[in-house]
Formats: C-alpha cells, sequence, structure tokens
C-alpha cells in the first residue's frame, strides 16, 4: 500500500537500527521496558514499540504526526510504525521479552482492513523467528467504528496467535465493558488514573482488589507511568504483574 502524498522508504541507520521515510517525515523506534515484578525485584520482561518522528531534522510529537495523517494515508502511517518497530526487535538488549504494538480500532473501516493489518503483522512478526505469543497487540483506548469491528479486531489478534492487551484501562473507551468483552490476555492501567488513585487510601483498595480480580481470571496487570519509587512500592504490594514508566 502506498500513497502518493506519503511515499514510504526504509532507510539503515549507523547503530544498525531502521529509520523509515514517510512522506516529508523521519520516523525511528524507540522502545520503553516494561518490568514484571513477580520475582519480588524489577527484571525486564518486555518493552513497547513508541514511535519518534523527526520533520526536517527536528524532534516532533507523535501526537502531531498521527494528528495531521488522516484517512487512508493513518492505516498506512499505522501500519509502517508497527512494522518498524517489529524490524527494530532485533536490536533490544533482552531476549525472549514480549514486544507491545498499538492498534488503533478507530482506524479500520471494515473487516477487510483489520484482515489486511493483521496479515501484514503476521508477515513481519514472522520474519524475526520468534514466537507469536511474544507479541502483544494493544487495542487502544479510541472508539471502534462499530462493536462488531472491535470484537473482529480482537479476534483476529487470538486467530494469530498473539496476545490481547487493552491499553490505557480507566481512559476513553477502555473501560470494564470492553474489558468483560475482550477478554483480553493483559490490561494495561492508564498512567494518569492509576496515579490519582494511588493517592488515596480507598484508590489503593480499589486498584488492589481489580489487579486481585483480574489475576483470577488469568488476566496480567500493567500499571503505567510508574515514576516514583513510592508509586513503584504501592504497584507491588497492589499487586501488579508489570510496570511501565511514562
Amino acid at each position: 500500500m502506498m500513497s502518493d502524498a506519503y511515499p514510504t522508504r526504509l532507510m539503515p541507520q549507523k547503530d544498525g537500527s531502521t529509520a523509515a521515510l514517510f512522506g516529508p517525515w523521519v520516523l525511528k523506534s524507540a522502545f520503553q521496558p516494561i518490568f514484571d515484578l513477580r520475582s519480588g525485584k524489577a527484571e525486564i520482561a518486555g518493552f513497547e514499540g513508541l514511535v519518534r518522528p523527526f520533520l526536517s531534522g527536528r524532534g516532533a510529537s507523535p501526537a502531531t504526526l498521527f494528528r495531521t495523517t488522516q484517512g487512508p494515508d493513518r492505516q498506512l502511517l499505522e501500519t509502517v510504525t508497527r512494522d518498524l518497530h517489529m524490524m527494530n526487535a532485533a536490536t533490544l538488549p533482552v531476549t525472549n521479552a514480549m514486544l507491545f504494538i498499538n492498534l488503533d480500532p478507530s482506524a479500520f473501516s471494515d473487516r477487510l482492513a483489520i484482515a489486511e493489518a493483521l496479515a501484514s503483522v503476521r508477515k513481519q512478526w514472522a520474519k524475526t523467528g520468534a514466537s507469536p505469543r511474544r507479541l502483544v497487540c494493544e487495542i487502544t483506548e479510541f472508539k471502534a467504528k462499530s462493536p462488531a469491528l472491535l470484537f473482529t479486531l480482537a479476534d483476529t489478534i487470538r486467530a494469530n496467535g498473539f496476545k490481547l492487551a487493552i491499553d490505557d484501562y480507566g481512559s476513553d473507551e477502555s473501560d470494564a465493558e470492553r474489558l468483560a468483552k475482550l477478554r483480553p490476555d493483559i490490561v494495561k492501567f492508564d498512567g494518569r488514573w492509576i496515579t490519582r488513585l494511588m493517592e488515596t487510601k480507598p484508590g489503593y483498595r480499589h486498584i488492589k482488589d481489580m489487579a486481585s480480580s483480574f489475576a483470577e481470571r488469568g488476566i496480567a496487570t500493567v500499571f503505567e507511568g510508574i515514576e516514583q519509587l513510592w508509586q513503584l512500592e504501592l504497584s507491588e504490594s497492589a499487586g501488579a504483574t508489570y510496570v511501565q514508566g511514562y
């Protein structure tokens, strides 16, 4: 899939990674570590692939990149960034780590678009030689075009053998109803939401109860936005499976 407005080209980098030319943008991967707390110490269990865009040689906000890229070009951008992260997974310093990539449910207009997107993910991930279970597909907090398409997206992720995560639980459309319907492997708690809850005793009890409830159902939890020692300590005592910084 190509676009006249946004032609794409891969660009090998001196550090062994790959960047992508996307129209006027240069896109690079950044990988944020996700730590496993279950051993009593924080050990890297995975990384989330994040895009870092550059325009005219200067860093720009990812929000600006996605806001100014719409329609078919938005779908192309989603594909390019996912492929880029999977290509660059070989540069990660931890072997057998999970890779988390995002899928925006609002970007899919029909079942065919979902099938094509996941076929592209499957093809690119197969090149790494890694198990499909090491790839975690995060359904972001945005609203799908219809409930049927949301279910199709979740089912297609599972059909390809990938793990399913709900991103930013507690924010926008990522709520208890979505969780109950999609039955994810992993739930990522929105960083701003989880921090507010941690600041009060009732809030802390609430997230502890949620983490326990999810664990009983075989659902792992990721507390996002954890940057302070007190947040890390409360995450561990609340029973979080994983933590991730901002």
